[in-house]
């Protein structure tokens, strides 16, 4: 009988005790959140407005008086409301044979990675006038979507080609046309988009160029932030002497090009048809975020328009790596070794941008960077350095475009077979990390070549190599004779 009424004293105490707190606006809020009050409410039949926790919480009636609720699941499901991202974002489109084209962009990764909202392609062409308007006759064909393998840090966009294959040939009278891509999210075709390039074909085909096409072209990576126009005109200088003056520059330009001084050194290059620089507007490049300023599909891009432009092979590699093949090795020798090749890739080789050589007959500091790592960069310890491939050995390559269609920024996509890796003794970049950036140093550690102690120090960490000094002193020499150097 004691027990009884201790157990209704104790409930009074606390009922008396939460009346006085709902008083008190802070424990109120309290009480609400934890849900005391709504089911002392609802326990007693009180019909106040609901709060959110009516929405959350249901009370089972026989809960009430113990001082205890019960939570009862409601019933939920997810409703999707508008578009988390673009399904395809175009850049640009280039004819691959008379009925195909090849459409350079980017997809969403978010809506690839599931097939219900895989978007769905249909390609469309108008062909062009000979009066300079669009016709009003359209050929239509399902397009073929082409997901491009990538090992770089996926963002929110990822490389893409789309195959618009005819049934027919489409514009062969060679007077352009427009290609449109409708773009319908998921199997049943809804919110259908369309997105279309104009092709003016009389200027993009390679017969009715006037220069004689090089046979060799650079892809470079973006340009944004700030450049080195001194760097650029160095490194512009020595690729220039590699190839003999038999290549093309393609260089795309997102805001790094900006003052006088940057264009003045690609200014004689423009002039001597050895390179083009494609302007990319930059006000929407931050809108789609993809992996180092969207270089997937500028490298995508550069297969296909290098292709169009009609060049036997293309370079892909960074404007702080400088190519180099060992004597007596060359680029040619390399392909008539090679003749069936598709590409062909490079080991990485660091070097240090911080020691140079007190040479005071030169200000170029690449006449004086002469140390560089023992072995190439590679990511798998027990592999051999030498032979380190694909991303782990952040290897750079060069493709023929007549068999390449895609690729990523350390491997080829497609083919990935048909190729081959050079040993780093045969081909290599010279890798000076860090040199483009605003605080970099270059040059900032003079070495005495007469200073044993400095040297010996020097030679316990990297290997020093004065091979691409001299092979830059001579480049030098080669571009000054052709009027390419307007800095001093």
């Amino acid at each position: 009988m004691a027990k009884a009424v201790a157990e209704v004293l104790r409930l009074a105490v606390m009922f008396v005790m939460a009346a006085i707190l709902l008083q008190i606006p802070i424990f109120s809020g309290l009480l609400r959140l934890s849900g005391f009050h709504d089911a002392c409410q609802h326990c007693h039949g009180s019909s106040s407005a609901a709060s959110p926790s009516h929405e959350q919480l249901q009370v089972d009636p026989e809960s009430c008086g113990n001082g205890s609720t019960r939570a009862i699941p409601q019933s939920r499901k997810l409703q999707p409301v508008g578009r988390a991202q673009y399904p395809f974002i175009l850049f640009s489109v280039y004819r691959y044979a008379l009925n195909t084209f090849f459409v350079i962009g980017e997809t969403s990764l978010v809506v690839r990675a599931f097939e219900h909202d895989k978007p769905v392609y249909d390609c469309e062409w108008s062909p062009m006038l000979a009066n300079g308007t669009v016709s009003d006759s359209r050929t239509l064909t399902q397009a073929h979507m082409i997901y491009v393998k990538f090992d770089e840090n996926g963002m929110g966009y990822g490389p893409a080609l789309v195959n618009c294959t005819f049934n027919e040939s489409i514009g062969s009278d060679g007077l352009g046309g427009v290609l449109r891509l409708h773009v319908a999210r998921g199997p049943y075709r809804g919110d259908k988009f369309t997105v279309e390039d104009v092709l003016h074909e009389g200027a993009r085909t390679p017969a009715s160029a006037a220069r004689k096409v090089s046979t060799y072209a650079f892809c470079g990576p973006p340009m944004y932030g700030t450049i080195k126009a001194r760097w650029i005109q160095h490194w512009l200088a020595y690729h220039v002497f590699l190839w003999k003056a038999d290549v093309h520059f393609y260089f795309y330009n997102i805001g790094g090009f900006k003052t006088a001084e940057d264009y003045q050194v690609v200014e004689p290059y423009v002039k001597a048809g050895l390179l083009t620089l494609i302007e990319i507007e930059s006000t929407a490049i931050e809108d789609f975020p993809a992996w180092y300023k969207h270089q997937l599909v500028f490298i995508n891009d550069c297969i296909h328009r290098t292709r169009t432009a009609g060049h036997s092979w293309s370079f892909f590699n960074d404007f702080d790596e400088l190519l180099y093949f060992s004597p007596p090795h060359t680029v040619e020798s390399l392909i008539r070794d090679h003749p069936q090749a598709a590409w062909m890739t490079f080991a990485n080789m660091p070097a240090s941008s911080g020691h140079c050589a007190v040479r005071e007959e030169s200000r170029w500091p690449l006449e004086r960077l002469m140390w560089h790592n023992k072995v190439p960069e590679c990511m798998k310890a027990e592999r051999d350095p030498w032979m380190c491939t694909g991303s782990q050995g952040r290897r750079k390559y060069m493709v023929n475009p007549s068999k390449v269609f895609s690729s990523g920024v350390h491997r080829i996509s497609i083919p990935e077979e048909g190729g081959v890796d050079l040993n780093g003794s045969v081909a290599r970049v010279i890798h000076f990390h860090g040199v483009l950036s605003s605080g970099s140093n270059v040059c900032g550690i003079p070495v005495n070549m007469s200073h044993s102690k400095q040297v010996d120090d020097l030679t316990n960490r990297y290997d020093f190599d004065q091979s691409l000094s001299d092979a830059v002193g001579k480049a030098k020499e080669f571009a000054r004779s052709r009027n390419l150097l307007t800095l001093t």
